[in-house]
């Protein structure tokens, strides 16, 4: 399943997956491999570009421990 998403202005593929998913590494490619022809765009996407972004499992965030607990 993924959801369509309309770009705003100034956005890239990068920074629409780091708001919509809370990273890039990897998520980028999947996005572009969902959305063929997407990187021929440029770097920042023309305003109003629609954009599939595929839903896929979170990524799992390792618990940090502080040296005071």
């Amino acid at each position: 399943m993924s959801e369509p998403y309309i770009s705003k202005q100034g956005e890239t593929v990068e920074s629409i997956c780091f708001d919509r998913y809370g990273y890039t590494a990897q998520i980028t490619k999947t996005v572009c491999d969902a959305n063929p022809g997407i990187a021929a765009l440029g770097v920042v996407l023309p305003t109003g570009t629609e954009v599939i972004l595929p839903v896929v499992k979170t990524k799992q965030v390792s618990k940090t421990n502080n040296l005071w607990d």
